[in-house]
């Protein structure tokens, strides 16, 4: 996929179908690799009848790997009876270089809060994630995140679907990659 920046607004010039792979995506964030592969975060839904998955694609749009949850979190996220939470998902993603490769960073849009075993809870990444009518809480919902070639991190928040809110979107520096993720 090619996007022309050189004007406002972008326009896209070209597009790339997927192929192969287990299909039913809903690719939400894309990076490039420094392999030249490009991740998709393909964001999932409440029963994981869609998956939450990163798609390592190659130039021709071909799928060469799906990348799911792990397995402890798919047993929680079923056994969990609240499912307010579970829809929310993958969205951005960038490419985070290291020495010997890289690493992908990804934009969840909404914590998920468990009704489960202690052990679930641990995993837990929305403790107390609920208001006081005891739905989920509908705030700083991340959309995007990139990383500069200097290292400074960046998230973008999406502006809709939040109740109480005035609905702006929130791009947000969050400070250099080194100290964010050591």
């Amino acid at each position: 996929m090619t996007i022309d920046v050189s004007s406002r607004p972008a326009r896209i010039t070209s597009a790339l179908t997927i192929t192969g792979g287990s299909g039913d995506y809903d690719p939400e964030g894309i990076a490039i690799a420094p392999d030249g592969t490009y991740w998709i975060a393909s964001e999932g839904n409440a029963s994981d009848s869609r998956p939450n998955r990163l798609l390592q694609v190659d130039a021709a749009g071909y799928v060469v790997d799906e990348v799911g949850l792990p397995d402890e979190i798919i047993a929680c996220r079923s056994a969990s009876e609240n499912r307010g939470t579970l829809g929310s998902g993958f969205e951005g993603l960038t490419v985070l270089p290291q020495k010997n490769g890289y690493k992908l960073l990804v934009a969840q849009q909404r914590g998920w809060d468990y009704t489960t075993t202690d052990a679930c809870e641990d995993l837990d990444d929305d403790a107390g994630g609920l208001n006081a009518k005891d739905e989920p809480k509908q705030t700083f919902k991340p959309e995007g995140v990139a990383i500069t070639d200097s290292g400074r991190t960046f998230v973008v928040t999406d502006n809709d679907g939040v109740d109480d809110w005035s609905g702006e979107t929130w791009f947000l520096r969050l400070g250099d990659v080194d100290r964010l993720f050591e």
